[in-house]
């Protein structure tokens, strides 16, 4: 069954713009990992507290730029 998802890597698929994270990650046993994730070249961050929400804040971060094209490296 054929499937007009732009996401996936099949043929005819169109890949999506990336962005740059910046990740400051802090790993103290017996803690979850923490730290702050932002988009690199601007000084906002979100914090997270363990894996669950590091993904959460990285998806946030993109569902809030998905229609801005990333900057040139």
């Amino acid at each position: 069954m054929a499937s007009d998802d732009s996401r996936g890597t099949g043929e005819g698929a169109r890949p999506l713009p990336g962005h740059r994270l910046a990740l400051e990650l802090d790993i103290s046993e017996p803690e979850p990992l923490s730290g702050l994730v932002g988009l690199a070249g601007t000084s906002d961050r979100i914090a997270f507290h363990g894996w669950i929400d590091l993904m959460s804040a990285i998806h946030t971060l993109c569902a809030d730029n998905v229609g801005n094209p990333p900057a040139s490296p």
